[in-house]
């Protein structure tokens, strides 16, 4: 599998302004990581690349362009997506056109496997912008290469790709896992669609990718709308990584399209989250909201049980059945009768040192 052509990304140390970053203290001093954007206040955390990315508010008219005028999928606010300099790419069947966009690193890279974690955006599709503009293998390349095609609502993209990279536990670079997201109608026929089709790969842009390769498992967006494109990193139960990806319509939680990719990564070789990125970025004025990540770092403790409970203690084992497997002292809550069939003992309460708690 081949690794995206990608920028230099240097790692952000911390978020501000309407990104909220979360961390919380593991016994160890380490760090669990949240990230979550909805542009409300700012679009901080999201960088610049060649495309840019603005702040939107609900309801945006770009006088009858992608998306003219929808609501935001949730608060006042949301983002969209231009598209700066398009360079011409060569493939196997001729020139192409290569646009990129913008991207996040979720608040920050992280290289502490921790046994899974996921990454999230949301966007609006709108099915009839597809359907009125369907797609080539070299896109709309005269118009997009043009001098400043950012500027021009009438030269329509029909492409864009998103990736959800994941590191490996040096912090380095492992791997791409990218929706490629084209107008219909397939020209190949492998799927009936008159929205967006959508493929799920390793990699992207036009002469890397394509949504309409019948071994990527194409699926049909028939409905404007928005929708989550979701990636979830998990050991398959064979100390591998198994990488599911999923589209999700506003107000469900059924994905209507998933795949899932096994690129055969052993799970001890693996990092976190690197980067979020609209690889290419066709489409001027996509428009996306509420981009998260949860799961990287090491976790926090987990939450005590609430005060007065009788039965309860805290104690100095490894693992969360209360079996002590190794000499990690790590806080769980377990009953006392678990104690004496386990062995573990009574430990220090780290919520509130120097006590225990039944």
């Amino acid at each position: 599998m081949s690794r995206l052509r990608r920028f230099s990304f240097v790692v952000l140390a911390a978020c501000v302004g309407g990104a909220v970053l979360i961390m919380a203290a593991s016994p160890a001093g380490a760090v669990v990581t949240s990230y979550s954007q909805g542009f409300e206040v700012d679009t901080s955390g999201w960088v610049n690349s060649s495309g840019t990315i603005a702040r939107q508010p609900s309801a945006y008219s770009n006088s009858g362009g992608y998306a003219d005028g929808v609501a935001s999928k949730s608060g006042s606010h949301h983002a969209r997506l231009s598209r700066g300099t398009c360079s011409t790419d060569v493939g196997g069947g001729g020139p192409t056109v290569g646009c990129t966009g913008p991207f996040t690193r979720w608040g920050g890279y992280n290289s502490v496997w921790n046994g899974g974690y996921s990454t999230q955006v949301d966007a609006y599709l709108d099915a009839g912008y597809a359907h009125a503009n369907p797609d080539s293998y070299g896109g709309n390349i005269g118009c997009l290469t043009a001098s400043n095609p950012s500027l021009d609502p009438t030269c329509h993209g029909t492409r864009f790709d998103f990736s959800s990279a994941i590191n490996n536990n040096s912090g380095s670079f492992l791997r791409d896992f990218v929706f490629n997201v084209g107008t219909g109608p397939d020209p190949n026929g492998t799927v009936t669609c008159a929205g967006f089709i959508v493929a799920a790969s390793s990699n992207a842009f036009r002469t890397g990718a394509s949504p309409y390769n019948s071994g990527n498992s194409p699926q049909c967006v028939a409905s404007s709308g928005w929708y989550t494109f979701k990636h979830s990193f998990a050991d398959d139960g064979t100390g591998h990584l198994r990488v599911t990806m999923e589209i999700i319509p506003a107000g469900t939680t059924t994905a209507i399209a998933s795949w899932t990719l096994s690129p055969g990564d052993v799970t001890s070789s693996l990092g976190c989250n690197r980067y979020g990125w609209f690889a290419n970025q066709e489409i001027l004025d996509l428009a996306i909201d509420n981009a998260q990540m949860t799961g990287c770092g090491t976790p926090p403790l987990p939450a005590p049980p609430p005060l007065g409970i009788a039965g309860f203690h805290y104690h100095a084992c490894a693992t969360a059945d209360c079996t002590p497997t190794d000499a990690t002292t790590t806080a769980y809550p377990c009953t006392d009768a678990q104690l004496a069939t386990t062995g573990c003992t009574v430990g220090v309460d780290e919520y509130n040192p120097g006590t225990t708690k039944h």
